[in-house]
């Protein structure tokens, strides 16, 4: 994207991007979301090096009015949420949360606003950088597992499996066995 003068306009264009990836190109949205986040880390870059686009962020994002009638607080002046938040209001609150993610995970592996699109494009996207996050909790509890093989069970009697956890949230099969 350009030089462009005003902070307002720079983020009304670039909202207006993420609008644009959600309802016109269905097919290569995934490349075009690519190229709104790495505006979006120029966002967050131009809020972090001045404290006037910051103010001017921290308004805008003030101004929207959600959809489904709640109004968004933040407990902290975490930026790349707070623009997030703004560019992809109306979206999916997952989403937004996990686009988030994306902006800080590029920044701690030193990824520029030029480099991200493509960087995602050869890393695997969004879930190179949201799978790859170091978890805070080692514990997880769960009901479903996702299996990245078949195993044979049986019915009727009990069964043994055993599993580690896998990249994606994937479970690797390590042993099953029917018990006797």
């Amino acid at each position: 994207m350009s030089e462009i003068v005003s902070f307002g306009t720079f983020a009304a264009n670039i909202k207006h991007s993420a609008v644009d990836v959600v309802i016109r190109h269905k097919k290569l949205a995934s490349f075009k979301l690519y190229e709104v986040l790495a505006d979006c880390m120029r966002m967050v870059q131009r809020c972090n090096n001045n404290p006037v686009d910051m103010a001017e962020m921290e308004a805008l994002f003030k101004s929207i009015a959600p959809d489904d009638g709640r109004h968004y607080v933040e407990k902290t002046n975490y930026i790349p949420n707070i623009v997030c938040r703004y560019v992809f209001d109306g979206s999916n609150r997952t989403n937004i949360a996990r686009y988030s993610i994306v902006l800080r995970e590029a920044e701690k592996r030193q990824i520029a606003p030029g480099d991200l699109a493509q960087y995602m494009k050869d890393n695997g996207g969004v879930n190179e950088f949201y799978f790859s996050r170091p978890l805070q909790s080692r514990e997880v509890f769960t009901k479903n597992l996702a299996l990245t093989k078949p195993v044979r069970i049986s019915r009727d009697k009990p069964f043994t499996l055993r599993v580690i956890w896998s990249r994606g949230n994937l479970f690797n099969v390590l042993e099953s066995s029917i018990d006797d």
